[in-house]
């Protein structure tokens, strides 16, 4: 086939609006562009997967998320903004300030959701459709992960938000986790494997990231701080006569070893212990053992 004969984005799009009534005038080109490139124009594909999409949103209405269904997520600052790179908005994520045995399966994975709208959102205000996600290993643990969690985050990112991820940088990863990326790695599209990084938080744009990452970032919500501080960092004024959170009150508190730093948030049923010394630890890798991991990977993908 002539390469001036090839349809172009714009034509592929119009075909496959035709091809899905369901769609609105509020889900743009841009959108249809994302879930052609993730399934490399194929129209069949395409289709099959803004239907399961369009279906997911219906069921889960995630813009519809209320803040306070997710609140023991929040109050750990499991998940936060940083600043920008290269124009792209930064989320931080501290995997140490997850307990799955504390939080159960089904918030976990709304307040994910909830994480990817607010992200998605402030991209759209800085006039960008990706973001970057830097993910801050120190102080992580066995305790600290679930790969059925992390094979449902994969999915609801790779299916629902695809083509949204710029790039992942991973930080202060332990020795240890190269056994465990190996068994996530296998759940991430190829596309999205050659989007991770493994590097220091040293090699990161400084403005982008919090204090307790080396970076110059000040105005950073931290565990300790209100419901009501952390909402408003992200933008949102949670309702005055919000619910307290009745689903985890029977659930205990995530192991923790006191310091002198340990700051305690309370919620609801109990206390959710956050140490945050584990999120300031050097990292176990080496530059020169993070490079030798890197390029392992990129060994892997071309395989």
């Amino acid at each position: 086939m002539e390469e001036d004969s090839l349809p172009t984005m714009d034509q592929l799009c119009q075909i496959v609006r035709k091809q899905i009534p369901g769609l609105s005038p509020a889900d743009d080109d841009a959108m249809l562009c994302r879930f052609l490139r993730a399934r490399n124009c194929d129209i069949a594909a395409t289709v099959h997967m803004l239907q399961e999409y369009l279906k997911w949103r219906e069921e889960t209405k995630p813009n519809s998320i209320d803040p306070t269904t997710v609140r023991i997520s929040v109050l750990s600052c499991q998940a936060l903004f940083g600043g920008t790179i290269r124009g792209f908005p930064v989320a931080i994520v501290n995997p140490a300030r997850y307990f799955p045995a504390a939080c159960p399966p089904h918030i976990a994975v709304q307040y994910v959701t909830w994480i990817f709208e607010r992200i998605a959102a402030r991209a759209a205000h800085l006039g960008k459709d990706r973001w970057i996600v830097v993910i801050n290993l120190a102080g992580m643990g066995y305790q600290n992960f679930s790969l059925p969690f992390i094979k449902n985050a994969a999915h609801i990112l790779q299916n629902y938000y695809p083509e949204r991820l710029e790039q992942a940088y991973i930080v202060n990863a332990p020795i240890f986790f190269r056994g465990m990326y190996a068994l996530v790695r296998p759940f991430l599209h190829p596309n999205t494997q050659a989007k991770v990084l493994f590097t220091s938080a040293s090699q990161i744009l400084p403005e982008a990231i919090p204090e307790y990452l080396g970076g110059t970032l000040k105005a950073y919500p931290k565990p300790g701080d209100t419901f009501e501080r952390i909402l408003e960092f992200y933008g949102i004024n949670p309702p005055q006569d919000a619910p307290a959170l009745s689903v985890i009150q029977n659930s205990p508190p995530p192991p923790a070893v006191p310091t002198e730093t340990e700051s305690t948030t309370s919620i609801p049923g109990g206390e959710v212990a956050i140490d945050d010394s584990s999120v300031c630890a050097p990292p176990d890798m080496s530059p020169t053992e993070l490079d030798a991991f890197n390029e392992e990977l990129k060994a892997a993908a071309v395989k």
